[in-house]
């Protein structure tokens, strides 16, 4: 029985073990965990990592969950996406490292001083805005492989984060999408397109590689981004004692309106 048929079945309100004949291949307990990742947000979240060549790791909601997703945020078919980079911005690192010591090291991005964060809050608000969020980072220490601890530690931290967020919404029609640039393997591996330099380049911010690629998915689906109204908020501002100026740029050459993490979660 083929998947597409199962989802019929299953949205249908159907018993699915009444329609697999015998000698099926899929198993009773294959069918439970799809029917689990088709009604639980949180697990089709979790297994919806995906590498594009070695330059792009992302994230996004399967076909169905998309498009109904663009149905209910669209305005004349068109879409606002508010942009988030993650570290020091959504959030920061519970040791005070200046990088992540493991997949678990980390909380809410506050104010230096504060001991509150609104960025739950404001993430709901965004939310009932019809916003559709999306997580753009740069992943320079996370190599582009599956089974190298640094990309099982990022999606891990993520998987947690998302989590997090979905428990407080409390709303299964949030979707967040995730797009990083990972580091280029040293070596390369055999079961992974290596991507060229120049992609590489383009995927990290200042460029727009992942933006692009958010608009040619959503153009798929026959809706645009509408860049008058949509933002992106990041730490990287060129503002002294910023590493650097790269999410500020990044919004520029979109041509989206921008904000730092201290203007937005005010």
């Amino acid at each position: 029985m083929a998947k597409e048929d199962i989802m019929s079945i299953l949205k249908s309100g159907g018993k699915v073990s009444k329609h697999i004949e015998q000698g099926s291949k899929l198993s009773l307990n294959g069918v439970q965990k799809l029917s689990e990742s088709i009604s639980n947000p949180n697990i089709a979240f979790h297994s919806g990592w995906k590498l594009s060549g070695t330059h792009l790791l992302f994230n996004r909601p399967p076909k169905e969950r998309y498009s109904k997703l663009l149905q209910e945020k669209c305005d004349e078919r068109s879409v606002k996406i508010a942009g988030f980079d993650l570290d020091d911005t959504l959030v920061k690192t519970k040791s005070g490292s200046k990088m992540p010591r493991g997949a678990y090291d980390w909380t809410w991005w506050r104010p230096k001083g504060s001991s509150d964060s609104k960025v739950l809050s404001k993430l709901l608000e965004t939310h009932q805005k019809k916003f559709i969020i999306v997580i753009f980072t740069n992943q320079g220490g996370i190599i582009a492989q599956p089974t190298s601890k640094s990309y099982q530690n990022f999606i891990n931290r993520v998987n947690d984060i998302e989590s997090k967020i979905k428990s407080y919404v409390k709303d299964e029609e949030l979707e967040i999408q995730v797009f990083a640039a990972p580091k280029r393997p040293a070596k390369p591996d055999k079961n992974i397109r290596s991507s060229s330099d120049e992609l590489h380049k383009k995927a990290r911010k200042p460029s727009v590689g992942m933006w692009d690629e958010l608009e040619r998915v959503i153009s798929e689906y026959g809706y645009t981004c509408d860049r008058k109204n949509s933002i992106f908020i990041g730490d990287a501002a060129g503002r002294e004692g910023d590493f650097s100026d790269s999410d500020k740029e990044f919004a520029r050459n979109i041509g989206i309106t921008f904000y730092t993490p201290e203007e937005y979660f005010s």
